[in-house]
């Protein structure tokens, strides 16, 4: 995918995506050309969830963090 068409693609920022539901919801997102920003508490198994994603979705950026605390969601954005 090109840089052009990657950028134009739409984004979503998927909370609890290092399991269950949230890892399920990034997945579909990818299949449908989202471009992923995921978040959530363990960092381990947010890593490998997004390798996972990464041939799947035109981009993914991962971050380790609360919700719960907005400081490191302000980080974030």
């Amino acid at each position: 995918m090109s840089a052009s068409s990657r950028n134009s693609s739409p984004v979503a920022i998927v909370t609890g995506a290092s399991r269950g539901i949230g890892v399920e919801v990034a997945a579909e997102l990818a299949r449908r050309g989202y471009r992923l920003g995921l978040l959530a508490r363990n960092q381990k198994l947010l890593q490998e969830a997004a390798r996972k994603l990464e041939g799947a979705a035109p981009a993914v950026r991962a971050l380790a963090c609360d919700v719960q605390e907005a400081r490191p969601v302000e980080t974030a954005f």
